[in-house]
């Protein structure tokens, strides 16, 4: 669902009538940096966005090729205590989830192999907020 918003959203924000055209804007925007749609000010980094932002594009994030720790896979995630409760247990900012693998490294180079990863798709629901103007759970 959040990849199809995110292709939907690009596409509605290029306001040329020219379908092949409007679609040709959306692969561009695909091999963009996340940076560009997530500045390093957005609030999603919480004043401190990764490197790994500079460089890692929505394709990647799309096809599971960014090299990105799943999030769900981190001992934090299962770990973290916080009133009697577990990390994965309570609801958390989109920032929060980040912290948990903003300092890990990279899984592997980004577009060099395939690792299932829910990071991206918290980034891609980000993603599509920033351009829409609306929470993502509206957008869809």
């Amino acid at each position: 669902f959040f990849a199809v918003a995110l292709l939907k959203v690009l596409y509605d924000k290029y306001p040329h009538k020219n379908e092949n055209i409007r679609i040709e804007y959306v692969k561009k925007q695909l091999s963009r940096p996340l940076s560009h749609f997530l500045p390093p000010q957005a609030a999603v980094w919480n004043s401190h966005m990764p490197q790994w932002a500079r460089f890692i594009t929505l394709h990647q994030l799309l096809s599971h090729t960014s090299g990105l720790p799943n999030y769900t896979e981190i001992d934090q995630y299962t770990d973290m205590v916080t009133s009697e409760k577990r990390f994965f247990e309570l609801p958390h900012s989109t920032s929060e989830i980040i912290r948990l693998i903003a300092n890990s490294p990279l899984l592997f180079t980004p577009g060099s192999q395939f690792s299932y990863s829910n990071t991206g798709y918290v980034l891609i629901a980000e993603v599509v907020e920033e351009l829409s103007g609306l929470p993502a759970s509206v957008y869809l």
